[in-house]
């Protein structure tokens, strides 16, 4: 699907559901886009887009929103500097 960046600015969350190639990350703050609502709120995270290793739900992380089709996505997605190791 065609991805665009939604905003140049980094965005934090916590990982709130996983399923072993993908999940859900809860915003710390609610996206602005028209597509946001889509998910309840939370940011689709496909395991690829991941880019490094995050301890699992729960996990604080930063990461870009996207928007496609489906609605809002999370890419370049690691753990917030603040998240324990």
């Amino acid at each position: 699907l065609q991805r665009s960046l939604v905003s140049m600015k980094k965005v934090r969350g916590t990982i709130a559901d996983w399923w072993g190639k993908f999940g859900f990350i809860d915003p710390a703050e609610p996206i602005d886009h028209p597509l946001a609502g889509r998910h309840g709120g939370k940011v689709y995270l496909a395991a690829e887009d991941v880019q490094e290793e995050i301890p699992g739900i729960g996990a604080r992380v930063t990461f870009f929103v996207y928007s496609d089709s489906n609605g809002i996505g999370a890419m370049h997605v690691r753990p917030a500097a603040d998240s324990p190791a």
